[in-house]
């Protein structure tokens, strides 16, 4: 699907919850500005690439993208109990 995490626990916070959760936990701006993208705004990986590049001036690979969103959201869920 389109978000590897659950649509239930998705939504059983408020958008404000989540900006919170990831402003707490998730420690590099890069990482939270990606995780938010992709989490919040449900922006794509192929097009976070193109908009990464552009935000930052670093061209960072798909996958490099995809596992870093990954990482991300790991760290969420176990705070999300």
């Amino acid at each position: 699907g389109l978000f590897e995490m659950d649509k239930a626990l998705l939504n059983s916070r408020s958008r404000t919850e989540w900006e919170a959760l990831i402003h707490e936990w998730i420690h590099n701006e890069k990482d939270r500005w990606l995780i938010t993208r992709r989490l919040l705004d449900g922006v794509p990986y192929d097009a976070l690439t193109g908009e990464y590049q552009l935000k930052f001036e670093i061209p960072l690979e798909y996958d490099q993208i995809r596992r870093r969103c990954k990482t991300a959201e790991k760290q969420l869920k176990t705070h999300c109990k």
